[in-house]
This record gives C-alpha cells, sequence and structure tokens, in this order.
C-alpha cells in the first residue's frame, strides 16, 4: 500500500487540479519502478495498491524500498515545486489461500507504522 504523503496540503494550496497532476506524476513514479510484472493501481483518495511476485521477504523489503524511493522527488505542478513523499507498508505471504482483505489490512497497518516513524 502506498499513500501519497501531502495530497491535501496541495489541493488546498494549488487547487484540485494540482493534486490530481501530483497523484499522475505519483502514478508514473510507480509503474517505472514496479516494472513490467507487477501491477499498480489507484486504491483510493491519495493511496495506491501495488501488486508483485517476489522470490521471499527480502526481496519484498527492497521492493517496497524501491518504491518509497521512486517517490522521494520534486515535481512540478502548474509552475510550482512540490515535494513528493509518500509512505510504503509491505504485506506478503506464500499461502494462496491468503485473503485479499487480510494482504490490505496488514499493508495498511505497516504503511501507518511506518509514516509514524517517517521511514
Amino acid at each position: 500500500m502506498v499513500d501519497v504523503d501531502g495530497l491535501k496540503r496541495v489541493n488546498d494550496c494549488f487547487g484540485h487540479a494540482a493534486g490530481d497532476q501530483l497523484l499522475r506524476a505519483a502514478s508514473d513514479a510507480l509503474l517505472r519502478a514496479a516494472g513490467s510484472g507487477a501491477t499498480v493501481a489507484r486504491f483510493g483518495g491519495d493511496e495506491f495498491a501495488v501488486l508483485a511476485h517476489v522470490p521471499d521477504r527480502r526481496a519484498a523489503e527492497a521492493f517496497r524500498d524501491r518504491l518509497q524511493q521512486s517517490l522521494r522527488h520534486d515535481v512540478v505542478v502548474f509552475g510550482n515545486a512540490v515535494e513528493m513523499r509518500a509512505s510504503v507498508g509491505l504485506a506478503a505471504t506464500a499461502d494462496p489461500t491468503t485473503r485479499g482483505a487480510d494482504l490490505i489490512h496488514a499493508a495498511d497497518q505497516d504503511m501507518y507504522r511506518r509514516k509514524r516513524q517517517r521511514v
């Protein structure tokens, strides 16, 4: 789960069209960082879900870190430089019977934990 930090501030300062531009920049960055084997979807508001098949937990953590790093740069929205940042949470399983809702919940909890820690 990926939460684009500061979207409300961009919307409040520069308008919702600027916020939409920030979301498009975030989705482009996620698509590039995730690669062709992953699925990137806007989950709602300022959140995205990224699904990928990786061999183990270490690879999953590296994937998460790559996604988060891809969202750490400035973007220009309607002529204004805006700092793009995001919090990324991870959930992984090797069990094909794990419910999707359980994975989403676990990734969401990890994302909020990491956001509080400002990782």
